[in-house]
């Protein structure tokens, strides 16, 4: 199961996070000089999770501390949730995805922290 969580971690979330900021990228060429208070905190929330949540989950993932990897995980969810309450409808379905895949990283840690 922690190859699972690692292949959760390392590449779905990662890569999910990725395509949501090449959408963001997008956006804000096609805003021009004065993209939107929300797209600019969407993009904030993209790097966060790419910066700062994944490489903190990896590293509780190398000392197999599940609960601090799902903590982690746990946040990248609320990050893109934030993400499409502060600029709905166009980025939903890349913050849908990355909810999903943050979720379900979270609980194959949980799994693994209840054994």
């Amino acid at each position: 199961m922690w190859g699972l969580a690692g292949i959760m971690l390392n590449h779905v979330m990662a890569e999910t996070a990725d395509k949501a900021l090449d959408k963001t990228d997008q956006l804000l060429e096609a805003a021009g000089a004065r993209p939107s208070q929300g797209l600019i905190s969407c993009v904030s929330k993209y790097f966060t999770i790419l910066d700062n949540d994944i490489p903190k989950a990896k590293a509780a993932f190398e000392i197999e501390d599940p609960k601090g990897a799902e903590d982690v995980a746990n946040a990248a969810v609320i990050d893109a949730s934030t993400c499409e309450t502060g600029y709905p409808g166009h980025l939903t379905q890349e913050n849908i995805n990355m909810r999903y895949a943050a979720a379900n990283t979270a609980a194959i840690f949980k799994l693994l922290r209840s054994r």
